[in-house]
C-alpha cells in the first residue's frame, strides 16, 4: 500500500509543505532520507521522529523512533528507525508524527497521514506530489535570513529526480535478484507440469507474508489451450472468480480484474519488453509454450509488465505454489475443503515457518465508503443555488475501451467518461474525462461542475449502484435523490454509440 503524507515545516508563515506518496513497508530511516531531499536538507545534523498519533489513538507520553547505534550513543530512543516500518504506526488517516532536523535549530516537521492508497502502476515511489515555496538554509535559524521564493513546479521536477536516483538505488540491489529468482521458480514450476493432475477450477490461496492478502490461485492448462498460474488477489480478485464462475464475465468485467498471471507462451507472443527481460537475465528458450510471460491486471489499466513489488508477491505465491502442487499430486483429497473454505499455505507468527491451514472464503460486497473528497467551500457555494432542477437525470461514469498512454513506458490506462443526460428530452447536458488515478475525487468535481452549469439543484438522479458511494456526500448535503439503477437507457445507449465509434 501508498502512504499520502502532508509534511508542514513548523512555525513557518506563510506555510511551508510537501505533499509526499511512500511505500507503506518502508522504514522511518527511509521517511528520513525522504525528507531530507524534500526539503533541501543536508543530513549533517541528529533528528528524530516524535510519534503524536496513531490508529487513530492519541499518544499521551514520550515515543520517540530514531537512530539507536551499537555503541548506546543514541539508546534513548524508543525505537530505532532502521527496523520500525511506517506501516505499523501510521495505521488510519490522521495518524501524525513530528520530524525533528537540528536540535540546536529546532527544525520540526509535522507529518500527517492524509491517504492509504493502492499501488499505482507504472509510478516510482516515493514521489512528491505539490510543493509549496522553498526552505530555509541550513543552519539559519535565528539569522534573519529571508527564504527565497522558488518555482513550485521546478522544485517539484527536482524533488521527484532525486527521489528516482533514491529509488534506482534501492532497485540495483533487489529488482535484479528478485527477477532472477522469479525467474528461476517459474522455470521450476514448469518442470513440475501440475497441470497434468490440476484442474483450473482447484483453487488454493497463498497467504501474503507483508500485507496479509489472500492470493487465489488456479493452475492453468488441464484444457491444453494455457498453461501457467494465475493468482487473483484479495476481495477484488475473489470478487472476479465469483463472477467467472458465474459466467458473469464480459469484455468490460474482463479488465476489472485485480491478478497476476504466469503463463508459458510463443516466442511471438512476447512484446520487446518482456523478451529484453528474459534477455538481460540470460534466458533463452526453444519450442512452443516455452517462453514465461508475466502480466498483472489492474481495474482502469491496460494489462502490463509487472512492477517490483508484483515480482516479491508472485515470488512468494510461486514457492508456495510447488509445494501445493507436489502434495496434491501424492494426495489430491488436501483441496477437498468443507464449502465455503480454501486450502491455504501462511506463516505462523510464532516460528516464522509455511505451514498449511483451511482458511474462510471471507467474501462480503461491501459498498465502499467514499468521503467527500472536494473541499467543503466548493460545496457550501453550489448549495446556495435558488431552486430545484426538476428534470430527473441520468449521471454515470466508466472507463472507454481504449487505452490511453501519456508517457514511453508508463502504463496505459482506459480514460474514464463522465456523462449526464436529461431524461425527458434524452439530450447529453455534461460529459467530462478523467483517469483512474483519483477518478472519485474528479467524479465529485465534475459533479459539483454540472450543477453549478444547470444553475439549480437537481431533484433525482438515476444512477448506477457503484456511484452511490461516490455521490453520496454530496447529494446527502444537497438533499439529491439518487435513485439506484441497473440500466441507464439513454447513458447505456450514448455510450455503446461512442464506443462504436472509438472502436
Amino acid at each position: 500500500m501508498i502512504l499520502q503524507f502532508k509534511v508542514t515545516l513548523k512555525g513557518m508563515k506563510p506555510p511551508i509543505w510537501r505533499r509526499i506518496q511512500v511505500h507503506s513497508n518502508s522504514t522511518f530511516h527511509d521517511l528520513h532520507q525522504i525528507l531530507q531531499i524534500a526539503f533541501d536538507w543536508t543530513d549533517t545534523h541528529l533528528h528524530d521522529f516524535d510519534l503524536k498519533k496513531t490508529n487513530s489513538v492519541q499518544i499521551e507520553l514520550p515515543l520517540t523512533i530514531g537512530i539507536n547505534d551499537e555503541e548506546g550513543l543514541f539508546a534513548e530512543n524508543d525505537y530505532d528507525e532502521r527496523i520500525e516500518k511506517l506501516q505499523d504506526w501510521f495505521v488510519a488517516e490522521k495518524d501524525r508524527c513530528i520530524y525533528t532536523y537540528d536540535f540546536g535549530d529546532n527544525w520540526q516537521h509535522e507529518i500527517v497521514l492524509e491517504k492509504i492508497l493502492p499501488v499505482e502502476p507504472g509510478v516510482h515511489y516515493p514521489r512528491c506530489l505539490k510543493v509549496m515555496r522553498g526552505t530555509p538554509n541550513e543552519d539559519s535559524r535565528g539569522s534573519g535570513e529571508e527564504i527565497e521564493p522558488i518555482d513550485n513546479e521546478e522544485e517539484l521536477e527536482y524533488i521527484n529526480e532525486e527521489f528516482r536516483h533514491l529509488s534506482s538505488e534501492e532497485e540495483e540491489n533487489d529488482d535484479g535478484a528478485s527477477w532472477s529468482k522469479l525467474l528461476s521458480l517459474a522455470e521450476e514450476f514448469k518442470q513440475l507440469q501440475p497441470w497434468r493432475w490440476m484442474d483450473d477450477n482447484q483453487l488454493f490461496a497463498v497467504i501474503d507474508p507483508i500485507e496479509n492478502d489472500n492470493m487465489y490461485c488456479s493452475v492453468m492448462g488441464a484444457g491444453g489451450m494455457e498453461y501457467g498460474l494465475a493468482v487473483y488477489i484479495g476481495m477484488e480478485g475473489l470478487e472476479f472468480i465469483n463472477k467467472l464462475y458465474a459466467d458473469d464475465i464480459d469484455e468490460q468485467t474482463y479488465l476489472e480484474q485485480r491478478s497476476i498471471f504466469f503463463s508459458l507462451s510463443d516466442r511471438k507472443e512476447l512484446d520487446p519488453a518482456d523478451y529484453q527481460l528474459l534477455k538481460d537475465h540470460g534466458r533463452s528458450y526453444r519450442g512452443k509454450k516455452q517462453w514465461p510471460l508475466f502480466r498483472s491486471f489492474t481495474p482502469g489499466y491496460y494489462p502490463w509488465q509487472l512492477d517490483q513489488e508484483e515480482v516479491r508477491i508472485l515470488s512468494v505465491v510461486l514457492e508456495q505454489a510447488l509445494v501445493i502442487c507436489k502434495s496434491v499430486l501424492h494426495d489430491p483429497s488436501i483441496l477437498d475443503a468443507e464449502p465455503g473454505y480454501f486450502f491455504a499455505r501462511s506463516i505462523d507468527l510464532d516460528t516464522g515457518d509455511w505451514e498449511s491451514c483451511y482458511i474462510p472464503e471471507v467474501y462480503n460486497k461491501e459498498t465502499k465508503d467514499v468521503p467527500l473528497l472536494i473541499s467543503e467551500l466548493e460545496l457550501k457555494s453550489v448549495s446556495k443555488l435558488k431552486g430545484k432542477y426538476p428534470v430527473p437525470l441520468e449521471f454515470d461514469a466508466s472507463p472507454g475501451p481504449i487505452p490511453v498512454q501519456d508517457q514511453p513506458r508508463m502504463r496505459p490506462y482506459y480514460p474514464i467518461f463522465i456523462f449526464c443526460a436529461e431524461k425527458m428530452h434524452g439530450l447529453i447536458i455534461h460529459h467530462d474525462t478523467t483517469g483512474p488515478t483519483d477518478a472519485d475525487e474528479q467524479i465529485q468535481r465534475s459533479f459539483i461542475h454540472l450543477i453549478k452549469n444547470l444553475g439549480a439543484i437537481p431533484k433525482e438522479i438515476f444512477i448506477k449502484e457503484e456511484m452511490y458511494p461516490i455521490l453520496q456526500p454530496i447529494a446527502s448535503t444537497l438533499n439529491i435523490d439518487l435513485i439506484p439503477s441497473t440500466r441507464l437507457p439513454l447513458l447505456d445507449e450514448a455510450r455503446k454509440e461512442m464506443n462504436d465509434l472509438l472502436r
